[in-house]
């Protein structure tokens, strides 16, 4: 079995050109085609300027060359970016960390654009940690719940191309974990008057809602039992503020941990020992593993799905 070096700093895997397809790095091409060990694929998503950043560098194991932590208003990735890191746990098996494009940047000409960044990170990813700040709100599951459906459309296609049963492949193998990562925290853990764990917070945010109403409500009830049904497994990490130093906040990848506050260093160590514990190598279709020599690359397999999706947008 072939060594891989880590890669001391992210390189660019989808391109994002402006009024353009998604195109597949050449350079990050070769680098994944050189892989034969099995691969642990995590991807972020979630709007910019929310600190997708810093937890990828965490799970890298250091900051330094490490992904970019922006600390002005404007969206600092642009496309899928990636970082392959020998696992920390699990022997012989590469990690694979993406960083995607922030969505919800109000400079973005074309918002459908963010939808296809979450489309294809979710369709790539063993789990796809969603990122978002204060409380987990209807347009967080509106948005995860229209990934979804482009994820069935796409294996619907590969499965018919492919001969099989749309039904096989859409077993658990298929379908990443949801790891939702709810920064900056201020709200209290409660559900009438009694006080409940971060995933049971999860659990009765995705909820149906009842008594049924509206249209509206209906839609809304259609994408919580959705989300419930596609991601059977499901996490949730409660983060406090890092700090009320807004200096600290600013150079939070170079400072120090005695410095920031002591829950949140706790809660991003178990955070990422779930990662490193729970998520699972990335499948194909059938089960088939990534490095298997009858599949396709995960070079190939996401150029494969890149076009699939500019064919559906």
């Amino acid at each position: 079995m072939s060594e891989i070096q880590k890669i001391s700093k992210p390189m660019c895997l989808v391109e994002n050109p402006e009024n353009k397809q998604f195109s597949i790095n050449q350079e990050a091409k070769k680098v994944l085609e050189n892989i034969l060990q099995p691969l642990v694929v995590v991807s972020i998503v979630g709007p910019y300027r929310s600190g997708k950043s810093y937890l990828l560098n965490k799970l890298s194991g250091d900051s330094e060359g490490g992904f970019s932590l922006g600390h002005t208003l404007s969206a600092n990735t642009k496309g899928i970016w990636m970082r392959c890191v020998p696992h920390p746990k699990k022997s012989g098996h590469i990690l694979i960390l993406l960083d995607t494009e922030g969505i919800g940047d109000v400079g973005k000409a074309n918002l459908q654009n963010d939808r296809m960044i979450l489309s294809l990170a979710m369709l790539m990813s063993s789990a796809v940690i969603y990122n978002s700040k204060t409380a987990i709100d209807q347009s967080a599951v509106d948005k995860l719940y229209s990934m979804t459906g482009t994820h069935r459309l796409i294996t619907e296609k590969a499965s018919k191309q492919e001969g099989r049963d749309a039904q096989t492949d859409s077993e658990d193998h298929m379908r990443p974990h949801l790891v939702w990562a709810l920064r900056d925290a201020t709200l209290k853990l409660e559900i009438k008057g009694q006080t409940v764990s971060a995933d049971e917070y999860l659990e009765n945010s995705l909820r149906e809602i009842t008594p049924v109403k509206t249209p509206r409500t209906q839609d809304q009830n259609k994408a919580r039992k959705t989300i419930q049904n596609f991601f059977p497994k499901r996490k949730c990490f409660v983060f406090d503020f890092p700090s009320s130093d807004k200096e600290i906040l600013s150079a939070i990848d170079q400072v120090s941990e005695t410095k920031l506050q002591s829950e949140f260093v706790e809660q991003t160590k178990n955070f990422c020992q779930f990662i490193f514990d729970e998520v699972p190598e990335k499948k194909l279709n059938g089960g088939i593993a990534l490095t298997d020599p009858d599949s396709r690359t995960f070079s190939s397999h996401t150029l494969m799905l890149s076009q699939d999706l500019t064919a559906f947008f």
